[in-house]
């Protein structure tokens, strides 16, 4: 089975888009440290190119190695923040990954915008490799 390029798919608007970018960038004094030609820039060119075909854009990412979810030194705000100011729009953000608050934050993506969910580090079933599903 040959899978489908995102550029194949004629039309995005208002689907919902998951997209898992690597945004492990040091966080110093509460912000993302990223250059113009970091990791997340990097990212931003394909998140853009959601944004302007009006998608549902939704963002994994990981960051860090938290011991336990009270490790609030690798929470993603400061990375949601650094995007938002490269995209030049509101990223989403409510500092969780599954369950009632991240359904909520979803229900409020519009099209041509973007959510980003909490750390999946912070789901204790990815180290051991348990699926779980999630609403997106």
């Amino acid at each position: 089975m040959r899978l489908r390029s995102i550029a194949e798919v004629k039309q995005l608007e208002g689907r919902r888009v998951l997209v898992r970018i690597d945004a492990n960038v040091p966080i110093v004094h509460g912000k993302a440290l990223d250059g113009d030609s970091g990791r997340i820039a990097k990212a931003c060119e394909g998140l853009a190119w959601l944004m302007k075909r009006k998608a549902r854009v939704i963002v994994l990412s990981h960051l860090g190695r938290p011991k336990n979810a009270a490790d609030k030194a690798c929470r993603l705000a400061p990375v949601a923040a650094r995007l938002g100011k490269r995209l030049g729009t509101q990223v989403l953000y409510n500092g969780s990954l599954l369950g009632p608050k991240a359904e909520a934050l979803l229900q409020r993506l519009q099209p041509g915008g973007v959510a980003l969910l909490e750390n999946v580090r912070y789901f204790s079933g990815r180290a051991k490799n348990r699926r779980r599903e999630v609403v997106v």
